[in-house]
């Protein structure tokens, strides 16, 4: 599972990223006052420079837009058999 957002520029960043990361990390802990969620494989967080491809989640028409992506990476264990038990 993946998202991705528009942060600002470099030169007008809206720390939008590290705001997004603070509250997913929250909500994991369960820092906001419920259980807080399970999480059991590393979080990924990444930077590029906006698309020009209009398709693409991180299309912006400014040249300077930067934009995060924030994702889950999932691995599957190497033991055949419990590999083939969830997958």
């Amino acid at each position: 599972s993946e998202v991705a957002f528009p942060i600002g520029s470099a030169k007008a960043p809206t720390m939008r990223d590290m705001d997004f990361m603070t509250e997913l990390l929250a909500l994991i802990e369960g820092d906001d006052g419920g259980g807080g969620i399970a999480a059991p494989a590393p979080l990924e967080q990444r930077w590029t420079a906006r698309s020009r491809s209009p398709m693409s989640v991180a299309y912006d028409p400014e040249p300077e837009m930067a934009f995060c992506w924030v994702g889950v990476i999932m691995y599957l264990p190497t033991e055949e058999e419990v590999r083939c038990g969830i997958s």
